[in-house]
C-alpha cells in the first residue's frame, strides 16, 4: 500500500492527519517518490532532512557577524557576507547601495565608522552598523567578565 493510500484510509477511519508520521530509513532514496505520492493526494505533509549546519543561511550569517566584530571589521569578506545574508535589516536596494559604496571606497576596520557625506547613505550605513557594534560591546563585555 501507498503512503497516500494508507494515509488516507486511517483518516477516513477517524486518525488525525496531525497525528501520522511516516518513518524512512533513507530520505534521500526515497523522498522524492514520496513527495509525488502524497503530494498528489493532497494530503499535508513534511520531510525532514539533515542537512549541514553551514548550509542554513541564518547560521552563515551569524558566522559572518561573528567573524567581522571579532576581526575588528577588516575582512571585507565578511562584512559583506553579513550584509547581503539577509539578516541585517536592511532592504536588498540598500544592502546593494552600502556594498557599491564599500567596494568603491575600499572600507574596511574604522572607515566602517566613518560619517558618510551623503545623508541618506549615512542612514543606511548607521542602520547596518550598530547591531555589530552592539553585538562587539557585548562580546568584549563578556569576555571582561
Amino acid at each position: 500500500m501507498g503512503v497516500a493510500a494508507g494515509r488516507r484510509r486511517r483518516a477516513r477511519g477517524g486518525m488525525s492527519l496531525d497525528g501520522m508520521a511516516v518513518g524512512i530509513g533513507e530520505v534521500e532514496g526515497y523522498a522524492g517518490a514520496v513527495e509525488t505520492s502524497v503530494g498528489r493526494s493532497g494530503i499535508p505533509y513534511h520531510i525532514t532532512r539533515k542537512r549541514p549546519a553551514l548550509s542554513h543561511p541564518l547560521v552563515r550569517a551569524w558566522l559572518a557577524a561573528l567573524r567581522t566584530v571579532t576581526t575588528q571589521w577588516r575582512r571585507p569578506e565578511d562584512v559583506l557576507d553579513w550584509l547581503k545574508g539577509g539578516f541585517s535589516g536592511l532592504t536588498i536596494e540598500e544592502s546593494e547601495r552600502l556594498e557599491n559604496y564599500a567596494i568603491e571606497h575600499g572600507l574596511r576596520g574604522r572607515k566602517w565608522r566613518r560619517t558618510i557625506e551623503d545623508v541618506e547613505l549615512e542612514d543606511i550605513r548607521g542602520r547596518f552598523v550598530a547591531p555589530l557594534e552592539a553585538l562587539q560591546l557585548r562580546l568584549r563585555e563578556a569576555k571582561d567578565n
